[in-house]
């Protein structure tokens, strides 16, 4: 996937900000996407630890598994795409 796809996809379901962040820094209770020394990694940052940590070759594989990880949470809240 796509740096542009993703976007879409983030817009199209309307998913909060505070839910991830990309190459943005860490934030709390967030998925979090880092590239570390050419390794992209991905993981849960929770009171100031990393949880989850997974490492990705290239960055669309982080940005596919970071989209259903963040389609599950919008199925357990039940929102619906804005079209």
């Amino acid at each position: 996937m796509t740096l542009q796809e993703f976007k879409e996809l983030l817009y199209r379901y309307n998913v909060p900000e505070h839910w991830y962040s990309l190459e943005e820094g860490l934030k709390e209770d967030a998925l979090v996407l880092q590239n570390n020394h050419g390794i992209w990694e991905v993981f849960h940052f929770e009171r100031g630890d990393k949880f989850s940590l997974l490492s990705f070759k290239n960055v669309e594989d982080a940005y596919a598994y970071i989209w259903d990880e963040l389609k599950s949470s919008l199925d357990l809240f039940k929102m619906p795409p804005r079209y």
